[in-house]
């Protein structure tokens, strides 16, 4: 029992290391879903500074020892696959023979990258370029090395493996380099980019006379690169992601430019790329998923300045409108009023463009909010996962405690006060960022614009039957077959008092209340200008909320449809939900979201209808806010 104990525990810490720290190095990259590649990374360099014929250079050694070091201490390669050439030994034949090596040793699902810094030639009739091996004769092309056979070596019939990226400091040209422009791969694109072969080259054109100009002991082209990838701080990064910042650096020293594409005929695919996977750095989770949170922060905030920018913007185009208004009832020829009207168009076209551009902008932010949750989901569904393990190898108390102690350790303030096991409450504080009350209520902060000077957390679903009966004692919906986790209706605004009243009481508090109506407009518009809780697409309501055309004129579950970028669900639909408002200074309550009998145009943020006080009715329930 006690060896069983030992080895449980050290599965524990095994696994907890794995998912835990996002910075232990590993001798096998992950892919972005989890999958641990059991692949190599070789790399082949080749360096000459000195020439049996050719004159001598200054940079090649050193651009290829200093790409070495920051291959081998920041990304996936090592030692054990590291092949080099310098000077005396870069002959031809031995660089031949080195890849004839790669050939019969590297694997089909291994990367290969291959560095060239040394004198080229181009012959002037094919355009064919040379590389010049250390025993290269002056007027012997037959001793250099040509992009033919090159092209021949990387073709995937020859050397297998899955991605081999060339590196050639210096000139490599033929009919099958085909350069492509400086397209950008975005991160959800890497499963795919890591499948699919790829034969890539990058390659600085570098002309003669340029050669020995220095940067810091290196060539202009190796120091730009060298620097963009010892400051990547990207888990995937992909040659095209940094080649527009790489070519911009060094034509501002040189003249020639650098040149990013493939070889064709090759065996590669050429939307594919060769992905540098960066080592984990040492640094807790923890730490990733305050970069992350910071992110989500600094993209709400550019929606609150871009909104801000665009009511600006929007009052000097109304204010134009109006002068120019004035002058069109003023004029009385025909050709001044068409000018006058014409410029009026602009205006107004302007205004159209401008309300355009911030819907895309803000969707494209919606976007990366919704990328980054799923990031953050998929982390710790994989730490939940090896949590389960252990537990269905020894489910005992001792364990157990030692396995949820690993498994919160990045999480500890999302983590306070979940009770042990409750795995489903840890998703929802960690994913949503939201915190928990003694009836299984869940809350997020929302933060204050303009209108609302304070923060405060609003609850992330509507007030469920379930939670509704262990306050009230009672089930007043008239959809009780739906379930307890379906929202609670059929109570009025005075019903939701005594419901705030009795939590309060039962909690010790006096911080729960019904939100405002602007605390629930910015809430639901997380902050930002939309239409609807997720953007201004009427065609993706069907994502996020039950109404009239998916409902079938019942009640749901909460939380069954996607949030809000702040994690609040059901914000459009379900059911209208009271707020504290009167309606101007009538004796009527405000209440907000449209419910599963509402048509699209009830569920707009800023939509609101009112009831007295007293009215019940089937779509009509409510969601509560907490003071801090």
């Amino acid at each position: 029992m006690l060896l069983k104990k030992t080895y449980l525990i050290l599965i524990l810490i095994l696994i907890s290391f794995d998912w835990a720290y996002a910075g232990i190095s590993r001798p096998k990259p992950y892919l972005p879903s989890g999958t641990k590649l059991n692949i190599s990374h070789w790399l082949f360099l080749i360096g000459i500074n000195e020439y049996t014929s050719f004159n001598h250079l200054k940079t090649p050694v050193q651009d290829a020892k200093m790409l070495k070091d920051v291959l081998l201490s920041k990304y996936y390669f090592d030692k054990d696959h590291l092949i080099e050439l310098y000077d005396k030994e870069a002959t031809r034949k031995n660089i031949i023979d080195k890849l004839e090596f790669l050939a019969k040793n590297a694997s089909k699902n291994d990367s290969i990258l291959i560095f060239y810094a040394g004198h080229c030639n181009i012959d002037d009739t094919t355009r064919t370029s040379y590389w010049v091996p250390y025993d290269g004769g002056k007027n012997n092309a037959s001793s250099w090395i040509s992009s033919r056979e090159i092209k021949n070596y990387l073709s995937i019939s020859k050397i297998k493996s899955r991605h081999i990226l060339l590196i050639s400091d210096s000139c490599f040209s033929g009919e099958f380099f085909k350069s492509y422009s400086e397209k950008g791969l975005v991160s959800s694109d890497i499963e795919k980019i890591y499948m699919n072969p790829s034969r890539q080259l990058l390659v600085s054109n570098n002309l003669e006379e340029k050669k020995d100009m220095e940067f810091e002991g290196l060539s202009v082209f190796s120091y730009y690169l060298i620097k963009s990838l010892r400051e990547n701080e990207e888990s995937y990064l992909l040659p095209s992601n940094f080649f527009k910042k790489l070519k911009f650096d060094i034509v501002l020293n040189v003249t020639t430019l650098p040149e990013i594409g493939y070889l064709s005929n090759a065996g590669g695919m050429p939307d594919s790329e060769f992905i540098f996977f960066l080592k984990w750095t040492g640094k807790p989770l923890e730490t990733s998923i305050k970069k992350e949170e910071k992110t989500i922060n600094e993209l709400l905030q550019e929606a609150k300045v871009a909104k801000k920018r665009d009511e600006e913007k929007s009052e000097v185009y109304r204010k134009q409108g109006l002068v120019l208004d004035k002058e069109i009832e003023s004029k009385k020829g025909m050709e001044d009023l068409i000018l006058l009207l014409k410029e009026k168009d602009k205006i107004l076209q302007r205004i159209e463009e401008q309300k355009k551009e911030l819907q895309e902008n803000e969707k494209k932010r919606f976007d990366e909010i919704e990328i980054i949750r799923v990031e953050k989901k998929r982390k710790l569904e994989k730490s939940i996962s090896n949590y389960k393990t252990i537990m269905s190898l020894d489910p005992s108390n001792e364990v157990k405690q030692l396995a949820w102690k690993n498994l919160i350790s990045p999480y500890q303030k999302e983590a306070k006060d979940i009770e042990i096991g409750d795995i489903e409450g840890l998703k929802m504080s960690v994913i949503d960022g939201s915190i928990p009350n003694s009836i299984g209520m869940r809350f997020v902060l929302i933060y204050p614009n303009e209108n609302i000077k304070k923060e405060f957390y609003m609850q992330t679903t509507e007030v469920t039957q379930k939670q509704w009966k262990m306050i009230m004692g009672n089930n007043p919906s008239k959809f009780q077959d739906c379930g307890e986790s379906c929202p609670v209706e059929y109570v009025s605004w005075y019903d939701a008092q005594e419901f705030t009243k009795k939590l309060n009481l039962r909690e010790k508090t006096n911080k729960y209340r019904l939100p405002s109506m602007e605390e629930w407009e910015n809430a639901c518009m997380a902050g930002s200008k939309s239409l609807y809780c997720h953007g201004d697409d009427e065609n993706e309501l069907n994502l996020y909320g039950w109404y009239k055309n998916n409902s079938d004129n019942t009640t749901h579950p909460v939380s069954e449809k996607k949030s809000n970028p702040w994690g609040l669900y059901d914000m459009n639909g379900n059911v209208r939900e009271w707020c504290e408002d009167s309606y101007d200074e009538r004796p009527l309550k405000i209440y907000k979201g449209g419910g599963f009998d509402s048509y699209p145009r009830e569920l707009t943020s800023e939509y609101k209808d009112s009831s007295s006080p007293p009215l019940k009715y089937r779509a009509l329930g409510f969601r509560i806010v907490k003071e801090p």
